[in-house]
């Protein structure tokens, strides 16, 4: 993960998360450490790593690709940052994060819209804010907002929404 990708997750965050402690549970799908984490964001929180493979950081291995294992509406918050360009159907995904998304509960998704190819293993699509509203309407969610961030040094740019069911 790169720098812009905690920032603005941590500002989603401090915009949604107010005053949140252990009683709130959160799902990061996509949890694998390569380089680096959402956990120190979030470890007010009852933080649950979740990656379709073992490693670190990963506190859940999914069943496959689509399907975490997680009891449906147990989350309060699901994050995933820099995983949705190498997952094969996004709208799959997301519709099992609506699954165990709670009531009310909330998505915050951070995914590359300008990146160089990058395959873990595979690398499959870039977005875009109106992709992220059509991935939150086909799943049920309520899009919050999605927008698109500036050039970090690096040279990308993500897609960040924000969501609620």
């Amino acid at each position: 993960m790169h720098p812009m990708s905690y920032l603005e997750m941590s500002k989603l965050i401090a915009k949604y998360c107010i005053n949140w402690g252990k009683e709130h549970t959160v799902y990061d799908i996509g949890a694998c450490d390569v380089n680096g984490t959402y956990k120190p964001l979030l470890e007010h929180c009852t933080y649950i790593g979740v990656d379709i493979e073992a490693g670190k950081n990963v506190d859940i291995v999914m069943v496959d690709e689509f399907n975490t294992g997680i009891a449906s509406n147990s989350a309060d918050l699901v994050v995933s940052g820099q995983c949705y360009e190498h997952c094969n159907n996004p709208f799959k995904l997301t519709r099992e994060i609506y699954r165990i998304t709670k009531k009310g509960g909330l998505f915050f998704l951070i995914a590359p819209f300008v990146f160089g190819e990058h395959k873990f293993p595979i690398d499959c699509f870039r977005y875009l804010p109106d992709g992220y509203k059509s991935l939150h309407f086909d799943a049920g969610f309520t899009t919050l907002e999605a927008f698109l961030t500036g050039v970090d040094n690096i040279g990308s740019v993500d897609c960040v929404g924000a969501a609620i069911k």
